[in-house]
């Protein structure tokens, strides 16, 4: 396949990487001089190489956007219409309503999106779903995230949208549903008028989950905790680990009973979640077949996040509106 691959910053660097590992044409459209050195260590030459990505728009199979989250709706709409397929990096845009467009667009065109939501194709991740289809954990009670640690600030978006929104969309995931309800408290402790701090509780139904987010604290967490009737589970999704405690509570007269159960943790085989991703969206796009985070899932978890910007705002729980009219 041709990639047009549209920014090269941070995590922009190690999709290049990838592409180039999977042995694909990669064409660069990125604004920074460096995007030329970069070119360089895989050997793609300067007329690969532009700060323009319409020089390449028509030369490709599919564009990859890996920019900031304000640029992601112009930039995927101009490659939709021009008939490309696209990969892009979530947030998939800056707001429910741009969300909503591309939605609309993928499918008057018939064309393929997929929203960077890496950490469903984390083998640990997969490993846990698989426990909770298997019905071993029994009845889920509650889930919980902590996606925090200490790093530089963001400039498009806040640690709610930008970190909290990788657990949210693992929970919807595990749970096969979307949460009615949100609470959330956030903090913006350097005035910039973006989060870097901020709890969000989810309600599907009679299930509860919570996913803590922030930047501010020590240390880097990525952990899961999913509490069901039979099991729980504990997980550091980046070191792609995870311990099952066969624990319970069992009545006896009036009194409930905690059991403890034996504890072991599985082997699994790890591998790169971004490349286990990208590989996914190239067979997506030869098979046309539709992603499993497409745009409908990204907007479904902007709504969710303008929810809880809703409730922290108004110190209240909010209805998530998934029609777009909250």
């Amino acid at each position: 396949m041709k990639i047009l691959q549209v920014g090269l910053g941070g995590f922009g660097k190690n999709h290049l990487r990838v592409w180039h590992e999977l042995r694909q044409e990669v064409f660069i459209a990125d604004l920074k001089r460096e995007s030329l050195d970069i070119g360089d260590i895989y050997g793609i030459s300067s007329s690969k190489i532009s700060t323009d990505p319409s020089d390449f728009l028509y030369l490709v199979d599919a564009i990859d956007v890996v920019t900031p989250t304000d640029t992601h709706h112009d930039l995927c709409v101009a490659a939709l219409e021009a008939g490309k397929d696209v990969f892009v990096e979530k947030p998939i845009a800056k707001t429910s309503d741009e969300a909503k467009d591309l939605v609309n667009i993928v499918q008057e065109s018939g064309r393929i999106l997929q929203v960077g939501h890496l950490f469903r194709f984390n083998p640990a991740v997969e490993y846990i779903k698989k426990m909770i289809q298997e019905g071993v954990l029994g009845e889920l009670r509650c889930l919980k995230g902590d996606f925090s640690g200490f790093k530089r600030c963001r400039n498009d978006v806040g640690v709610v949208a930008t970190d909290a929104i990788h657990f949210i969309d693992l929970f919807n995931y595990f749970l096969n549903g979307l949460p009615d309800k949100v609470y959330a408290v956030t903090r913006d402790h350097f005035g910039r008028g973006l989060e870097d701090w901020g709890v969000v509780t989810l309600h599907y139904g009679s299930q509860t989950a919570t996913v803590e987010v922030g930047n501010i604290q020590p240390g880097k967490k990525r952990d899961i905790l999913i509490i069901g009737s039979n099991a729980t589970i504990v997980c550091d999704v980046e070191a792609q680990r995870v311990e099952v405690h066969y624990n319970h509570h069992e009545k006896k007269g009036n009194v409930w009973t905690g059991i403890e159960g034996k504890g072991e943790r599985p082997s699994i085989t790890t591998k790169e979640p971004l490349t286990q991703e990208l590989r996914y969206f190239m067979d997506c796009v030869m098979k046309r077949t539709q992603p499993i985070a497409d745009a409908r899932a990204g907007f479904n978890l902007l709504r969710i996040v303008e929810a809880s910007y809703e409730s922290a705002r108004s110190g209240r729980e909010v209805k998530v509106d998934y029609n777009g009219n909250q």
